[in-house]
């Protein structure tokens, strides 16, 4: 069960763009708190704002209007770059496309965040192989990306991020790129993991087998949350 202790609130939140003169209302006011626990799935058509407001909630974009808090902190005026540290030691995140570095094997994939957090050799250590097993791929330690399936890499990529012990993991669309079984496979993982670590896990999906997953499930439409 998620807790009532809020970990991000957004307060009347608008993200505009410009292309060229044309104004565009990529998020319009919104307004909602995510607990600590909770499994949340934003679901929506492409260009409803997902993108745009998962990137708000992980700290690498600014809204145009509106409050941030992180933990009950406002981090609103905070610039992006003083929020590095922010994201560093508390924010995981899961890809799409994976982002693993193709030069790095499994094992160096997960070490390199751990090695900028601070982490010792024999933490890191421990802590890959205990997210690599837990993840079902230890043996496949010291192997590079490439030689890897689509599931396997995804997989990683979950590793990767739970190793530095994040209250908040943020995954856009991270079973887009895998097959139905793989997918299924991937999303029962995270709500597992959910329940037996305890991690916030902030998830942007249209697929409606993910949406069943989610504790709290949250439909955007034009840049606006219209159930919340």
């Amino acid at each position: 069960m998620s807790s009532s202790i809020p970990l991000v609130q957004l307060q009347n939140i608008s993200r505009k763009y410009y292309l060229g003169k044309t104004e565009i209302s990529a998020l319009d006011n919104l307004n909602f708190q995510i607990n600590k626990n909770d499994f949340v799935v934003l679901a929506g058509p492409s260009g409803s704002g997902k993108t745009t407001l998962l990137n708000i909630i992980g700290c690498i974009d600014k809204p145009s209007a509106g409050k941030v808090f992180f933990e009950e902190k406002e981090i609103t005026d905070t610039p992006l770059e003083k929020l590095n540290h922010l994201r560093l030691q508390n924010i995981g995140f899961i890809f799409q496309s994976f982002n693993l570095i193709p030069v790095l094997t499994a094992f160096e994939n997960i070490e390199l965040p751990l090695l900028f957090k601070g982490y010792d050799e024999k933490t890191i250590k421990d802590l890959a192989e205990k997210f690599l097993q837990r993840m079902g791929i230890a043996d496949k330690m010291h192997q590079k990306p490439a030689n890897l399936s689509g599931g396997q890499r995804q997989r990683l990529a979950i590793a990767r991020a739970l190793a530095g012990n994040p209250s908040l993991i943020i995954a856009d669309e991270p079973t887009a790129s895998l097959d139905r079984k793989n997918a299924i496979a991937i999303i029962e993982l995270l709500r597992e993991l959910n329940d037996e670590l305890g991690v916030t896990i902030v998830l942007a999906s249209h697929d409606q087998m993910i949406i069943d997953h989610a504790k709290t499930k949250l439909f955007m439409q034009d840049g606006k949350v219209v159930n919340v």
